[in-house]
């Protein structure tokens, strides 16, 4: 039995098709990648799986329960998240934390959300 498994998945946006009719399984233990050119799908797949958005046709299983219409913090729970690519054009504004203090706060994380700014965050404030 597949860990995750996508059957006849698809995404519309008005008229545009984003994903459509994505049939996809991946077992457990398995190092899987999605690569395609800009505008394939990818990021909208992965949307798609952790609940990002809602499909416009198919179903989405996990560990042979259907999470289709699961909300995004409930498949947190399940181990189910994403993160997103920050490409820095420009130095940070606060100085970087050390190895250190990376080490201490992903021992210490707290709730993890889906936003474009940050991911998870420690219950420590920053300095």
């Amino acid at each position: 039995m597949a860990l995750l498994e996508l059957n006849a998945v698809a995404r519309y946006f008005g008229g545009v098709k984003a994903v459509d009719g994505l049939d996809l399984k991946v077992e457990q233990g398995a190092v899987f990648g999605l690569i395609g050119p800009n505008g394939s799908g990818k990021s909208t797949t992965v949307n798609l799986i952790t609940g990002v958005y809602g499909l416009s046709a198919g179903s989405v299983q996990f560990d042979g329960q259907d999470i289709s219409e699961t909300p995004i913090h409930r498949r947190l729970g399940l181990g189910i998240s994403r993160t997103f690519q920050n490409i820095r054009t420009k130095p940070m504004s606060w100085p970087p934390i050390s190895r250190s203090e990376t080490s201490a706060s992903s021992s210490s994380r707290g709730p993890c959300l889906p936003t474009p700014s940050s991911f998870c965050w420690t219950s420590r404030p920053r300095e």
